[in-house]
């Protein structure tokens, strides 16, 4: 293939291999992306040698946000477009800008679906906690959808989360669905509140809930929001049963093991 061709689709722009700054001459650094060697480097490799100092280029997953069945033939997604500044250049992600602001209405994307069996919706009849701040709310408008489009019962409960009111998401499309919704704006008082929060506010609700039978979903980043979501939930769990938090955690990973915990996180 062309040059071109290979750094436009097949190889990642972004993080730079430590063969990559040997073969510059430079020393290894944090907050740099390919583009910047060009300005920092010492020695200039061939091109050869630049392709397969590159790592290829990593897919990006979406959770799907529409269910099959209301929206057929057709597969919804949830971008928040990252954008952000780094050495005075402004940089934007990789997927989420080639979607925002490369990709004209009709084209054609090279996709794939990854299976995600553990991160479905619940039996009818059962109650959903949906805990989702950000882009994490995706898949739950599809669960939401799925039982309106069926007719299947059971309570829903989402816990929904982002910096600003003003970005609410799906949330006042899914309102009239929800048997509740609560909502952490952390930036919108002087007090940063987040779905943890609110988690920890409603314990004894979340609590009889789960005693009940609800199944609780965890979707959306890794890094921070998955662990004091899991770390929230626990200390409902050794409140609610008044039992150390040894005996907590082991009854999480009951509910895990039972499957009416899972987490769908990146």
């Amino acid at each position: 293939m062309t040059l071109a061709e290979a750094l436009a689709r097949h190889l990642d722009l972004q993080l730079v291999d430590a063969r990559l700054f040997q073969a510059c001459g430079l020393p290894k650094s944090p907050d740099v992306h390919v583009v910047d060697l060009v300005s920092m480097k010492t020695q200039a490799p061939d091109v050869q040698t630049f392709v397969e100092c590159l790592r290829p280029l990593a897919p990006r997953m979406y959770s799907i946000a529409s269910s099959p069945r209301a929206h057929p033939g057709e597969a919804h997604w949830t971008v928040d477009v990252v954008r952000y500044e780094m050495r005075h250049r402004k940089r934007a992600g990789v997927a989420s800008s080639m979607l925002a602001d490369r990709s004209p209405e009709g084209a054609e994307l090279s996709v794939y679906v990854q299976p995600a069996p553990h991160f479905r919706v619940a039996p009818e009849g059962a109650a959903m906690i949906m805990i989702g701040p950000g882009t994490g709310v995706a898949p739950y408008r599809a669960f939401v959808e799925e039982r309106l489009v069926t007719g299947a019962k059971g309570k829903t409960w989402l816990f929904f989360g982002t910096r600003h009111a003003i970005d609410g998401f799906y949330t006042e499309e899914l309102r009239p669905h929800l048997t509740r919704l609560d909502c952490a704006f952390s930036r919108d008082q002087q007090q940063r509140i987040y779905v943890q929060h609110k988690m920890r506010e409603h314990a004894a609700e979340l609590y009889a809930w789960i005693q009940d039978g609800a199944h609780v979903y965890v979707c959306g980043e890794a890094q921070h929001m998955a662990p004091d979501v899991q770390s929230a939930l626990i200390d409902v769990l050794q409140d609610g049963a008044k039992v150390d938090r040894e005996r907590a955690v082991e009854r999480l990973r009951e509910l895990e093991s039972a499957g009416r915990y899972s987490k769908d996180v990146y």
